[in-house]
């Protein structure tokens, strides 16, 4: 009952809960009438019908600042589709080591290594939550954490190769 009137009030709060926009009234249509445990419904019904409706319908929930509503949108988040794990990684960002210990919490226990990474970048983390963050980071397989190739790692390499180009023709250019 109490995420039910939460999640409610953070969409009337961003004032989207009473546009007439006729997907969102089908989507709260169907939010006001599931019953029990509505979690796994409607995550799934906003993932199969409302796709384009993700950051409007989550943003509002994460900044409630309620912990149940953002506890349940990090764990319902399937960090394989881009579009969900990129809305996590900008709510990770929010974050305050002060205020959202069980939010760091959960995002660390995702393992995920782009989630972690942004875990890492949160300034002001305890010591503690900075080792567990760097610990989970180690456990994560090389291939795995690699991900797509940073441009700053593309334009160190570039940088490295032009001095071994440079070292190679002082080499080719000194007298015998």
């Amino acid at each position: 009952m109490h995420q039910r009137s939460a999640a409610r009030a953070a969409w009337e709060a961003a004032g989207i809960y009473e546009k007439p926009d006729p997907r969102l009234r089908r989507f709260f249509a169907a939010f006001a009438t599931s019953a029990g445990e509505c979690w796994p419904t409607l995550v799934a019904l906003a993932r199969a019908d409302y796709a384009n409706y993700k950051v409007t319908l989550a943003s509002p929930l994460w900044n409630s600042g309620d912990k149940l509503l953002r506890l349940n949108l990090i764990r319902a988040a399937d960090l394989n589709q881009p579009d969900e794990l990129k809305l996590l990684v900008q709510f990770t960002g929010t974050c305050k080591p002060a205020t959202d210990g069980p939010e760091i919490r959960a995002l660390i226990e995702t393992g995920n290594p782009t989630i972690l990474a942004a875990v890492a970048k949160i300034a002001a983390l305890t010591s503690n939550v900075r080792l567990t963050v760097n610990h989970e980071l180690a456990r994560i397989p090389p291939a795995a954490a690699a991900g797509p190739v940073k441009p700053r790692i593309r334009v160190e390499a570039k940088r490295v190769r032009a001095q071994r180009a440079a070292a190679g023709s002082r080499r080719r250019q000194a007298p015998s």
